[in-house]
């Protein structure tokens, strides 16, 4: 059981959010306020040829990126927060099968050059997520009593074995956790073809409705949406090319209303709802990459969507650790504070030091990963 370091009284319904979404138990404890959880060419190259770039579906993370925070502070279910989730896993299975297709073809090389990629992608903005909690529990106290930090809970989080300094991260335990999935995946397709990755995203679409097999409920819950988005560069192209243009634009408009209108209607913490949001951020997610007349998709293009976009990995970690910080300022100011203010003021405050953190903290460790696998001569070499 990891304790929630939240003051204030945002505190307990911001961390029920989190709590449902995980699939997990919780428990409130109101009188200290203190609230526990249970642990395009998309052609298989092998050269030297630049991985494609996919500017409106990284846009269209920063969409989700803000739909998340949107939903986890305010807890209004019209807000398809469990979608954009489920949209985060599509396009990183999406991403990361490019991203093996156009890497090493050989086993060894490929799994490290991919490992050492997701590691230095993911832990320095998560650590800097910890020390950044470690930081706003020591230095503003909050309503409730302090956390008793020590080296043991701080490493537990950095490591992303706990999520208890900040619970969005459960989604990059799922994306870890996922690794050597998406590796197997990847190359029992390449080998065997694209029928065994299909099994398998019908597989375990089907299981996770069960709770059966769940040996960590949220991946086993969620993995499905990552097996779909292995599909997208496999067989999207090929579904999407044969559209007419009315029919694309139909797809787009269904697609979108798949992502917005599950929650409601099906229930936001439905496993219906995530497979049917999953379902349609795969769909939208292909025409976005194949199709080119749709023009509405203009504005994940503009400069703001496309910077949001940039920044989505840090937006999503520290989104709640920002509000934290917000809720204890307002806290200890005495300052009145209602949701027509705290909420525009995180939202804000997280895409400026987002922006900064990404310059600083996450493009360099993405630089510095990309160094280290040249060096050890994982690049992929001249067919």
């Amino acid at each position: 059981m990891a304790a929630f370091p939240f003051g204030g009284c945002w505190a307990a319904e911001i961390a029920k959010v989190l709590a449902r979404e995980r699939g997990m138990s919780l428990k409130v404890e109101w009188s200290s306020m203190t609230v526990a959880v249970d642990p395009v060419s998309l052609e298989r190259s092998g050269g030297t040829a630049s991985r494609p770039f996919f500017p409106r579906v990284e846009s269209l993370r920063g969409l989700g990126a803000l739909a998340v925070a949107g939903y986890h502070l305010t807890g209004f279910e019209w807000i398809p927060g469990r979608s954009a989730l489920m949209m985060f896993f599509v396009i990183s299975g999406f991403v990361l099968c490019v991203s093996l297709r156009h890497g090493p073809q050989d086993v060894a090389p490929a799994a490290a050059r991919f490992i050492i990629a997701r590691i230095f992608r993911i832990w320095p903005i998560v650590v800097f997520s910890v020390l950044f909690v470690t930081l706003i529990v020591a230095c503003l106290p909050g309503s409730s009593p302090a956390l008793q930090l020590n080296f043991r809970t701080f490493f537990l989080n950095a490591a992303l074995l706990d999520v208890g300094l900040n619970g969005a991260l459960w989604a990059l335990q799922v994306e870890v956790l996922a690794v050597p999935v998406i590796l197997g995946l990847y190359f029992v397709e390449r080998r065997y073809g694209s029928r065994y990755l299909l099994l398998f995203a019908l597989v375990s679409t089907l299981l996770s409705f069960s709770g059966a097999w769940a040996l960590w409920p949220p991946l086993s819950h969620n993995l499905f949406a990552i097996s779909l988005g292995m599909l997208i560069p496999i067989i999207g192209r090929g579904s999407v090319a044969q559209m007419s243009s009315r029919q694309a634009q139909l797809s787009a408009i269904a697609a979108i209303l798949g992502l917005l209108l599950p929650g409601p209607l099906l229930g936001f913490y439905s496993q219906w709802s995530g497979v049917t949001a999953a379902g349609a951020a795969a769909a939208l997610v292909s025409l976005l990459v194949n199709r080119r007349d749709l023009p509405w998709a203009a504005f994940l293009e503009w400069t703001t969507t496309r910077r949001l976009g940039l920044v989505s990995g840090s937006y999503y970690v520290l989104h709640m650790p920002i509000a934290m910080a917000v809720d204890r300022l307002f806290a200890l100011s005495g300052f009145k504070m209602d949701a027509l203010l705290f909420v525009p003021v995180v939202l804000l405050s997280t895409f400026l030091i987002a922006l900064l953190t990404y310059s600083l903290i996450e493009k360099p460790g993405i630089a510095l990963g990309r160094d280290l696998t040249k060096q050890l001569r994982l690049q992929p070499s001249r067919p």
